[in-house]
Order: C-alpha cells, then sequence, then structure tokens
C-alpha cells in the first residue's frame, strides 16, 4: 500500500510525491494522497456513484510536463493490473473552456528516462471523448461512442500487458481551461484503485510523441518551456465487486479517560468483495466542518479487507485534538466499485462520553481488530479474530480483561472496569503437503505436511496413507497418495489395474531404485500379468537378505508370485493374502538377479491364471521333454527285464 503527501497527513505514512512509479503489484489497492504541498481537502464536489456492475476510478494531481521540441500531453502513464473493460472517461474543465477532449492512448516504454520519469512514446488512441456542456469545476462523466460525440456504446478492453496513457486537455477555450487548485473535487484527491498495476505521477516527465496521437486536435497541448497543469482525469469500468456497505453499525467515539484523544470505530456490514483477489481499504474522515471541507483521512484498522467479509469492525485513534472543539468523522471504505461514507458522527471534546482502552493483540496464525477499542465502564465490546489459512482462534483467551465469549470469530468481552488488553491465540490445523500429489511406489518420506506433525506413513491396498496433526487443539488432516501404476504398457498387461505400494524391511537395506515395468514380452504360459512387475535394487543389507512387502489397490488371492530370471520365468515362494504379497531375496540367491555381492534385484510380479485364480502351476518343478524321454525309455527296461525273469528256464 503507497501513501503520499507532503507533510504530515493524520497519520499517513509521507512518501515523496513524484519519487518513484506507484507499483502496487497484482490486485493489489493503493491509496495516494495525490494534492502535492496539502493535506487538507476542499469542499468535495460530489460525483454521482457508478451503475451496478462498474467502478470508477478519478485522480487529481499537479504534474508538469517540459516542451524540449514536442508538444506536452497532460495526462499520467499507467499499466492495468488486469484485462479491464474501461466504458468511458472521467474529466472536467474551468470556466474559460467551451471545449474540453479527453482520450486514452496505446503507449510504449523507450528504455530512456529514470525508473521514476520513464520517456515513452504515445501512440494510437485506443479511444476519446468531448466535453462541451459540463459544468465548471464539477467532474464529469462521457462514455465511449462510436462516433466519439454520438452512436452507440463503444467500450475498449485495456491489456494487462500493456502500457497506456489517460491524457486531456483544451480544445477551444482561454487560459483557466483546467481545474484550479481551489476547486479540487475530494474524491479525486483519493485514488483507490485495485486495478492498477503501475502509475507514474509524472514531474518534468518528457513525452515523445508518435503513432496518430495528434495532441492539436485531441488533448490540447502546451508549448515548449514548463506549465504547471492540473488535470482532473479518470475512466469508468467494468467490475464484478459490490459498494461496500457501512449501514451496519452508525460510527462511535469515545474520549479515552484523561486524554484529548478519541477512539472511533466502524462496521464494514459486508466487503461487496467477491473473490480472494480483489481488496479494500478502510479509513476515517475528519474535520472540523460539517462539510468536510479541510478535512484529514487516516487509515482504520485493519486498513485492507480481501476478499468476501461481513461485519468486519474497524477503528483508529485519533490523537492531539483540541479539547473544547467539535468535530465531525465518518468511516470510508474504498474499492473497485467506488467510494461510500458511512454517516457521520459529531463530537466535542472535553463533553463527550470517556471511556476505557481496550487493546488486543494476536499471536501467530491471524489477526485481531481492531487494535483499540473505547469502552464505557460497566460495558463489553467486541474483536473480530481473523485466522490464517489453517488456523482457528483458540477459546481461551489471554490477557487483562474480564473473561467474554465467542460468536464465530467475534470475541465480546466480559464488563469492563478497567483499561485491560486482549490476547487471542490461534491453534493451527494439520495440513497435508505436496506428497499428496505424486504417486509413487514407496512410501514418500519428503513433504508429507504442510502445516503440522506427520505420522508413520502406512502402505497398505496399493494407497500410502499418513496424518498431520494440528497443535494446540486444531485438527488432524488425513493424507493419502496412491501407489505407482500398476499397468504399465506391456502384453498381459490389465488396461487399469490399479496402483502398487512397496516397502522394505532389513538391517541396513538401502533401497537405490524401485519401479513397476513391464514385463518382458513372452509371459509365463498361461499367465497375465496385471499389475506389471515390481523392479527393484537394494544393497548394504547386512545380514544379506531383504523382506519385501508389495500392496496392491485390489485383491491378488489366487496369483502365483513370478520372477524372470536369466531370460526365463520361475515361480518364487511367496505369502499372498488379500491385497498384500510379501517374499524374501537372498545376496546371490537364486532370486537375485544381480551377480553383485551386497546388491540384490528382483524384477517379479503376480501372475493370474487365465483360466481363474488357483487354478494354474504350483510351485512343485515339472519335467523337460528330455526327461520324459528317459524316463518312458527307463520304463520300457524295467517291463522287458520283468518279463525275462517270467520265462522258463
Amino acid at each position: 500500500m503507497f501513501q503520499a503527501c507532503r507533510g504530515q497527513c493524520g497519520g499517513i505514512p509521507v512518501t515523496g510525491l513524484g519519487a518513484g512509479p506507484k507499483r502496487a503489484g497484482r490486485g493489489g489497492v493503493f491509496a495516494v494522497l495525490l494534492l502535492a504541498g496539502l493535506c487538507m481537502m476542499t469542499a468535495p464536489a460530489q460525483a454521482d456513484p457508478p451503475p451496478e456492475g462498474q467502478g470508477d476510478f478519478r485522480v487529481q494531481n499537479y504534474a508538469t510536463g517540459t516542451g524540449n521540441g514536442n508538444y506536452v500531453y497532460r495526462g499520467y502513464l499507467f499499466k492495468p493490473a488486469r484485462d479491464v473493460v474501461v466504458t468511458g472517461m472521467w474529466g472536467g474543465f474551468g470556466p474559460n473552456c467551451n471545449e474540453f477532449g479527453g482520450a486514452i492512448y496505446n503507449a510504449t516504454l523507450t528504455g530512456g528516462g529514470t525508473a521514476a520519469v520513464p520517456q515513452f512514446n504515445i501512440g494510437s488512441i485506443v479511444r476519446e471523448v468531448r466535453f462541451t456542456d459540463g459544468v465548471a469545476n464539477t467532474p464529469e462523466f462521457r462514455p465511449f461512442l462510436t462516433n466519439i460525440t454520438s452512436g452507440d456504446p463503444d467500450p475498449a478492453t485495456l491489456s494487462a500487458d500493456n502500457y497506456y496513457v489517460i491524457a486531456q486537455g483544451r480544445i477551444d477555450g482561454g487560459s483557466g481551461c483546467h481545474f484550479n487548485s481551489g476547486s479540487l473535487d475530494f474524491e479525486n484527491l483519493l485514488l483507490g484503485s485495485a486495478i492498477i498495476d503501475e502509475w507514474y505521477p509524472q514531474q518534468d516527465a518528457q513525452y515523445t510523441i508518435s503513432g496518430t496521437g495528434e495532441p492539436s486536435i485531441n488533448v490540447g497541448k502546451t508549448t515548449s518551456g514548463t506549465d504547471t497543469i492540473r488535470i482532473l482525469v479518470g475512466f469508468r469500468y467494468e467490475t464484478d465487486v459490490a459498494q461496500a456497505d457501512l449501514s451496519g453499525v452508525s460510527t462511535t467515539a469515545f474520549q479515552l479517560d484523561g486524554t484529548n484523544n478519541v477512539v472511533v470505530n466502524g462496521l464494514l456490514s459486508d466487503s461487496g468483495l467477491q473473490s480472494n483477489d480483489q481488496e479494500l481499504t478502510l479509513y476515517f474522515e475528519w474535520s472540523t466542518s460539517s462539510d468536510f471541507s479541510g478535512s484529514t483521512l487516516t487509515p482504520a484498522e485493519p486498513f485492507t479487507i480481501t476478499g468476501p467479509a461481513q461485519d468486519v469492525p474497524f477503528g483508529v485513534t485519533l490523537s492531539g485534538l483540541a479539547n473544547g472543539t467539535t468535530y465531525h468523522v465518518r468511516a470510508v471504505a474504498i474499492s473497485e466499485a467506488g467510494r461510500v461514507d458511512a454517516n457521520a458522527l459529531t463530537f466535542t471534546v472535553g463533553s463527550m462520553d470517556e471511556g476505557f482502552e481496550v487493546q488486543a493483540t494476536a499471536s501467530l496464525g491471524g489477526s485481531v481488530t481492531p487494535a483499540t477499542r473505547a469502552v464505557e465502564s460497566g460495558n463489553t465490546t467486541t474483536f473480530f479474530a481473523q485466522p490464517s489459512q489453517y488456523f482457528t482462534p483458540l477459546e481461551d483467551v489471554g490477557g487483562t480483561c474480564p473473561q467474554g465469549s465467542w460468536d464465530g470469530n467475534t470475541y465480546t468481552t466480559g464488563e469492563i472496569t478497567e483499561a485491560c488488553n486482549v490476547e487471542i491465540n490461534f491453534a493451527s490445523h494439520g495440513s497435508c503437503g505436496p506428497a499428496t500429489e505424486t504417486n509413487s511406489l514407496m512410501a514418500p518420506t519428503a513433504g508429507l505436511c504442510a502445516i503440522g506433525t506427520a505420522s508413520a506413513v502406512l502402505s497398505a491396498d496399493g494407497v500410502h496413507s499418513w496424518t498431520c496433526d494440528g497443535t494446540g487443539g486444531g485438527e488432524t488432516a488425513m493424507c493419502s497418495t496412491s501407489g505407482q501404476d500398476g499397468s504399465p504398457a506391456g502384453p498381459g498387461v490389465g488396461d487399469d489395474s490399479g496402483t502398487v505400494t512397496m516397502t522394505s524391511t532389513g538391517p541396513e537395506c538401502v533401497v537405490n531404485q524401485a519401479e513397476v515395468v513391464s514385463p518382458p514380452p513372452e509371459l509365463p504360459q498361461g499367465y497375465s500379468m496385471p499389475f506389471g512387475l515390481v523392479d527393484f535394487t537394494v544393497s548394504g543389507c547386512s545380514e544379506g537378505a531383504v523382506t519385501i512387502q508389495t500392496t496392491y489397490s485390489s485383491s491378488v488371492e489366487g496369483m502365483v508370485y513370478w520372477k524372470y530370471i536369466n531370460d526365463d520365468w520361475v515361480v518364487m515362494p511367496a505369502d499372498i493374502s488379500g491385497n498384500t504379497i510379501t517374499f524374501t531375496v537372498e545376496d546371490n540367491g537364486p532370486f537375485d538377479a544381480d551377480p553383485a555381492e551386497g546388491v540384490i534385484r528382483d524384477p517379479s510380479g503376480p501372475g493370474l491364471p487365465l483360466s481363474g485364480p488357483g487354478s494354474g502351476v504350483t510351485s512343485i518343478p515339472t519335467l523337460s521333454q528330455w526327461g520324459l524321454f528317459l524316463m518312458t525309455g527307463l520304463l520300457v527296461l524295467m517291463a522287458l527285464w520283468g518279463l525275462r525273469r517270467r520265462q522258463p528256464v
């Protein structure tokens, strides 16, 4: 949030105007007091609010330009924070004008100038308007039309990727076409728009003219030399933000006991914001005049509201007020939909209700608003707790104020009889981490929790699961991620066979790699491999063996566990139960596919008999074809020997 004015501005941080560009970042609301050298406002010439579904961006500023042989445009360089549809322009002129023009131009940076005053080329006109029948020194709005002053509505879209210049000037009239400093519109002194990403209040800006923008017929000109100009300019745009609602509770004020400081409070009934990337700012405007001339605008606490919000209390302490002086104060909310003022309150310092100061603080995990309340003796007061993501306010509230009660995120104190403080603490809810976003054969070990403490990972039924415990009574998050896809492309592999997980046990064993792979083209005769093969390599097992457990997202009962070794399939002893298979491989044993000592490798997987579970081969080995020939010959010889013994001698 950027605040700018010269001198002290009722608590607003001071930043020199023109010292650099305003860079709010995408979607960042910024507020700038733009009347250079002044913090007090004259009587406002209020403009009508925009219609529903539209918002206004208007600004008033001193700006100077130097001719340098070129015309000087009276305007500002800016870049939108988002693509925005503009439907018309704001402008206005002084008493000596017959015709005034306004336009939005395309612009490109040349790379010259400085960071505070970049040099740019003005290109073609995006849209333009004319002011010929307005009221002098009064903000005027003109829609974009197909023929400039007539025809159908002709809105334009400004891109977040481009720079533009918004400018205006006299077309017909003498000196004094622009607003005089004594007739500035209050609303144009305050810039509160989330649609501006970069804004350059130019001082001594060198505007290089190019493209089709001819200032002599479009926006007026100043000749060479320096000419101080004051321009009121802006545009109306489409937005889904609704106007804020400050009607719930009128502004209240209490004088702090023994001081001339006054605490003022308001309530934001509804922010009118539709999404979490939209923002609203809150202020208190105060003056000794009932028409708020010479007023001061002070940011409230909280200052920025993000996203949809209802019933948010806010406040501020006005310090150094004069005893016996009457003041007028009102709450102010500004968003894309425009400015909203609450009903004004009048009080006289020294003749008003006094109250005890109640301060509120919050622990890590959230915020509390407002920071200060003033409460009459014997009354209660409320604070709004705003938890950060994954946090919730704790029921037990610290501090010295009498204990109160919660209604949602609103805390009401007990009866206040002296100055005291409230301490709101927050508990964190457990939240799953990025490990949930990646399928894995092995149980994940990193990224388990974004918030909270992770439990051990359980691998079962083709899924890894764990919990992330909150703190201070916060909720526990249940987290999981699927095992690796058990359906790699390959012969005999199902199209959608589910997922596979794997765990290993063995002293000092280290899993170097593990993945599900496709089986070789030649499958065991009469079998399919619906989950492919689990191919892993382990090393460093001190006892020379590793026990592997694989789990599957569906049952493997009745299947046969096959090992692919030495380019052949062999049945491997394994415990098969439900969705789980457990087996042991010894280093350089009959099922170790890696001859290196200390390294165990095993590509293996469950085979499903094509005729159904339980109908395939067993682990008892069968004879080869030569073995059958030898067995047949042996039986023949035995038969012949038996016949010979039966022959008579």
